[in-house]
């Protein structure tokens, strides 16, 4: 009788532990993309920055990398509606987001280099606008998403890195391209 018990607790605790197994395997999965997602979208921008800011007359290869950009945010977008069924939303508020930056590169280049500091401040403020909405509308989906300040933190990591690129202060620019990995790997993790 008791071997019995025995075997039907062993197999119970063998299902729980595989069951909990499988959840630490997808919970880990969940990490691994939207961590991937999140660098991909710093890389992504600072592609665009770059190829604006250092791609002679015109714009090179900046249509592609906003292409490819705008891509990424409904790639999050996407992941986020697997989870929460509010994807295209999401996406909507994302590809608003980082237009503004791709507004602001241009600007930027345009200006020669800030020239203009008005508009360049109504655009920014707009970057913090459209960051504003993207963490509103993640917390409201699930109240353990606060990613307001670090949305924040991101805007003017990004600004200061058109700011740094532009002016050349490559080591400056570099050091500030870590703490912008940094800050999206904190939010992804946020995201989880």
């Amino acid at each position: 009788m008791w071997s019995v018990v025995a075997i039907a607790v062993s197999v119970i605790l063998l299902i729980v532990c595989f069951a909990k197994w499988r959840q630490s395997v997808a919970q880990c999965e969940r990490r691994i993309t939207l961590q991937r997602l999140w660098i991909e979208h710093v890389v992504y921008t600072r592609m665009y920055i770059t190829e604006v800011l250092d791609g002679g007359p015109g714009l090179g290869g900046a249509p592609q990398v906003a292409k490819r950009l705008m891509q990424n945010q409904a790639d999050i977008g996407n992941y986020i509606a697997a989870q929460y069924g509010a994807g295209q939303h999401v996406t909507a508020l994302l590809q608003a987001h980082i237009t503004s930056f791709i507004d602001i590169a241009r600007r930027y280049r345009d200006d020669k280099n800030g020239g203009n500091p008005s508009s360049l401040d109504a655009l920014v403020n707009t970057a913090i606008l459209k960051g504003d909405d993207v963490a509103n509308y993640l917390l409201s989906l699930n109240s353990r998403w606060d990613i307001r300040a670090h949305m924040r933190d991101h805007v003017a990591l990004t600004y200061k890195e058109v700011q740094l690129h532009s002016s050349k202060n490559y080591v400056s620019d570099v050091e500030n391209f870590d703490l912008i990995v940094k800050a999206a790997c904190t939010m992804s993790e946020i995201l989880v």
